[in-house]
């Protein structure tokens, strides 16, 4: 199933909406420990627990959502907020 231009509105305000929810689950993973793969798995579940968009997470998490957490990591690694094991 596709995305429209409509969803994707939608999407990135409810993101945006959830943001800092996000981040916070993030830093919670980070502070638990274990791998990368791990700490992604916590953080989606967290999310999922949540989630009440208009289109299902699962239908934009590979697209959308983890690329956004993913480069919200990378920036933490680099600024040093997260230390790297």
């Amino acid at each position: 199933m596709k995305v429209t231009i409509k969803q994707l509105q939608a999407l990135f305000k409810y993101l945006g909406a959830l943001y800092p929810m996000i981040m916070a689950f993030v830093r919670q993973a980070e502070e638990a420990g274990g791998s990368g793969s791990e700490k992604l798995a916590a953080v989606r579940a967290a999310i999922e627990r949540v989630w009440n968009g208009s289109v299902a997470l699962a239908q934009v998490w590979d697209g959308y959502v983890k690329p956004a957490i993913e480069a919200a990591v990378v920036i933490f690694n680099i600024r040093g907020i997260f230390k790297k094991s």
